[in-house]
C-alpha cells in the first residue's frame, strides 16, 4: 500500500524537478544578449584627434614676387676729364657702354654680357654683388651708400649729374657725367649702372 502511494505522488513533483532543473531553455545568458546587441563605436578621442589633424595642415602660402627693377631709356654723358664710357639704357633693358652691347637689366639684377649676375637689388634697397657679398644699400631717395664706408656714396640728382664720393669722402674724378632723362622709375638701374662701373674702375690697376 505504501508502494502504490509512492507510485502516485511522483507524477505530482516531477515538474518541480524539470523546473529546479532549469528546463525549458527558454531563458537566455542576459551577459551574452548584451554583448551581441552592442555595436563598436571608435573612442571619441580617436575622432578628436583627427578632426584636428585635418585641420592642423595648412596650405601653402605662394611666394613673394621677386623684387624687379624700373628700366627708364636714357643715356649719360661723361665729362671730358671723366673716365667712364657714355652710357645707354634701352627700354628693353639692355645696356651699352661706348655703343657697345655691355649689360642687361633683367628682373632686380644688373648681369654682363653672359648672363651673369654683377649686382643685385633687393625690395627693402639692399644691394649685393653676384656672389651675395655686401655691396651697398638704397636710402629713400635711392642714393647709393657704400657698404663698410659711411663716406662712400654715389647718387643721381633730379638734374641727371652724377655725383660719385670715394671711399676718402671726395667726390671722384673718374665718373663723371650727367644723364639726359632721370625719373623716379629708373632711378636705381642707373644708378647700380654706374656703381658697377665705379668698382671696375676702383680693381683696375693704375
Amino acid at each position: 500500500m505504501r508502494k502504490a502511494k509512492l507510485f502516485l505522488v511522483l507524477p505530482f513533483l516531477a515538474p518541480f524537478a524539470v523546473y529546479a532543473c532549469g528546463g525549458g531553455g527558454e531563458a537566455a545568458n542576459p551577459a551574452t544578449s548584451a554583448t551581441a546587441t552592442t555595436t563598436a563605436t571608435p573612442p571619441a578621442s580617436t575622432t578628436a584627434a583627427a578632426a584636428s589633424s585635418s585641420a592642423a595642415v595648412e596650405q601653402p602660402k605662394p611666394p613673394e614676387p621677386s623684387y624687379v627693377l624700373g628700366i627708364t631709356a636714357s643715356k649719360m654723358t661723361p665729362d671730358k676729364t671723366a673716365k667712364i664710357k657714355a652710357i645707354e639704357v634701352k627700354d628693353d633693358g639692355s645696356v651699352n657702354l661706348g655703343g657697345k652691347p655691355t649689360y642687361k637689366l633683367a628682373g632686380g639684377a644688373l648681369q654682363d654680357s653672359t648672363g651673369t649676375a654683377m649686382l643685385k637689388c633687393m625690395a627693402d634697397g639692399t644691394v649685393t654683388q653676384g656672389d651675395g657679398k655686401a655691396f651697398g644699400k638704397f636710402d629713400d631717395k635711392d642714393a647709393m651708400q657704400i657698404a663698410g664706408d659711411a663716406h662712400a656714396s654715389i647718387t643721381i640728382g633730379d638734374d641727371g649729374v652724377v655725383k660719385v664720393l670715394d671711399k676718402p669722402g671726395s667726390p671722384s674724378k673718374t665718373i663723371k657725367g650727367k644723364f639726359d632723362k632721370v625719373d623716379a622709375k629708373g632711378r636705381r638701374a642707373d644708378v647700380m649702372i654706374v656703381s658697377i662701373e665705379w668698382m671696375l674702375a676702383a680693381s683696375a690697376p693704375h
